[in-house]
């Protein structure tokens, strides 16, 4: 169920046109959620379902977890930030394991560990 504004770790429908994606995708939500009340902008990572090479700043999920269909690579080497009224329809909440991956991914991504 989707709130007045969404939280760190749910995913979204993802819309290319909004998100400057190259084509629709689930997006998941990695701005923190005091930035996510008061802004209008919300950080993101797209998420993949074509098998590509597992790099270290990518996290690999399996279908039906959070919604997902398909097997999925969530890709944090491709932060964007989207307008919070672009998102599409929820899909799911990441759960915190696969959110811990996540956060090391971001990291490695940003050059902070």
């Amino acid at each position: 169920m989707r709130s007045s504004h969404p939280r760190r770790g749910e995913i979204y429908e993802g819309d290319s046109t909004k998100s400057g994606m190259d084509k629709d995708r689930p997006l998941l939500i990695v701005q923190n959620d005091l930035g996510n009340k008061y802004s209008p902008y919300t950080i993101i990572v797209p998420i993949h379902h074509e098998k590509m090479k597992l790099l270290p700043v990518m996290v690999s999920v399996p279908k039906e977890v959070a919604g997902l269909k398909k097997d999925s690579v969530i890709d944090c080497g491709h932060i964007a930030c989207v307008l919070n009224v672009d998102l599409g329809n929820f899909v799911g909440f990441l759960p915190s394991t696969y959110m811990a991956q996540v956060d090391t991914a971001l990291k490695k991504s940003l050059a902070l560990t």
